[in-house]
């Protein structure tokens, strides 16, 4: 015997909540042609798939087990639209990805409209947190792919390199007054707002000022949004990567200087090594490239102006 496909979706439908009117709102179909479905079911299956429990319909037991072997054609059907879209070229499913605070503000929406252009049936997931915790999920598969800063450990991961972030002094706009780029010694004294020490851009901050005597850590706080603001209100001066201060450059909110010797970030992708070629993560590690190529370049050229 053979059965209508959409005739098995509306038996489905019916079950799910036993009601032959909300089954077919859901179709987008009338009510007569629910009842259509179901009499062309039954008369093919030979028996009763549902009776009536006052006004609930509820599947007899041979409604139940077609409705098993129901779900095993949906799926299947499913992954066969699936294999012919990427066949196509076309890209679905889900996508969980994790970057860092600063990354997730400044470059992620880049990012994320390129990729959703190319690829609108990708439904992309973004969960923030440290670059160490991040790629710990990555290796537990709870995420596909993390933006993370280097350097992350754990074996069992493919690491590009994507985007290398030079970090700046900042201080309010009448604040300090200084024309040259700033070293370690020249932050002795001063009140400094910086990172929680827990991150990864916090430790090379850390490592980069060194031991020199005289370093004040006034405030700690979670975000480079809090630092900045902390700085403009002239409560001290900062380290920050200058992803985060483009604007603030351009409308002078903030005076930012290079640091002498530079201190940079290297971020990058990490995905699993046996999951490096999924076309879905293939195609949003090419998104995250070409956006942070264009991000380099305009990051650049504004701190240059600066």
């Amino acid at each position: 015997m053979e059965f209508n496909v959409e005739h098995l979706r509306t038996l489905a439908e019916i079950a799910r909540d036993g009601s032959f009117s909300r089954a077919a709102a859901r179709r987008h179909l009338s009510q007569p042609a629910v009842s259509h479905h179901m009499r062309d079911l039954e008369r093919r299956a030979g028996t009763r798939l549902l009776d009536r429990v006052g006004r609930t319909a509820v599947p007899t037991e041979a409604g139940r087990a077609l409705l098993v072997h129901a779900a095993r054609v949906f799926d299947e059907l499913k992954h066969a639209g699936e294999t012919l879209r990427l066949m196509r070229g076309e890209l679905s499913g889900p996508l969980r990805v994790g970057t860092g605070a600063t990354a997730s503000t400044y470059l992620f929406p880049a990012i994320l409209a390129r990729f959703h252009a190319r690829h609108p049936r990708v439904d992309v997931r973004v969960i923030t947190g440290n670059s160490q915790g991040l790629a710990h999920d990555v290796l537990n598969n709870t995420l596909d792919a993390a933006l993370v800063t280097q350097p992350v450990r754990g074996r069992g991961l493919s690491t590009t390199a994507l985007f290398a972030d030079s970090l700046v002094a900042i201080a309010g706009p009448r604040t300090v007054s200084r024309t040259s780029a700033w070293t370690p010694a020249d932050f002795r004294g001063i009140p400094l707002v910086l990172y929680e020490p827990e991150g990864s851009t916090r430790r090379l901050i850390n490592d980069w000022l060194g031991r020199a005597p005289g370093l004040k850590v006034a405030l700690e706080l979670g975000n480079v949004e809090a630092i900045k603001r902390t700085v403009q209100a002239g409560l001290g001066v900062s380290i920050v990567p200058s992803l985060a201060v483009r604007d603030e450059i351009r409308l002078r909110t903030l005076r930012v200087w290079p640091l002498r010797p530079a201190l940079r970030r290297e971020l990058a992708v990490v995905v699993r090594l046996d999951r490096r070629t999924h076309p879905v993560i293939a195609a949003f590690q090419d998104a995250m490239t070409a956006t942070s190529d264009g991000q380099r370049k305009r990051t650049g050229k504004r701190a240059a102006e600066a």
